[in-house]
């Protein structure tokens, strides 16, 4: 995975191939948007929308890339 060391932002688009619950350490919002359910689809998941931090994501995404 490649991304720059600093990226500002307050909504992620994340995908898990284990359903979760709708409730978030870092996020107040977390919608289910669809799932991948293709038999052909190299992996299976579950896609989801983040939105209305709790944290500042900005930091912590620096701390999961570096």
């Amino acid at each position: 995975m490649w991304a720059p060391e600093v990226i500002d932002f307050n909504n992620l688009i994340m995908i898990d191939d284990v359903r979760q619950a709708l409730e978030s350490s870092f996020f107040h919002e977390m919608t289910l948007q669809d799932s991948i359910e293709n038999p052909f689809a190299r992996e299976p998941g579950y896609i989801y929308y983040r939105q209305n931090p709790k944290i500042d994501v900005t930091e912590e995404w620096k701390n999961l890339v570096l």
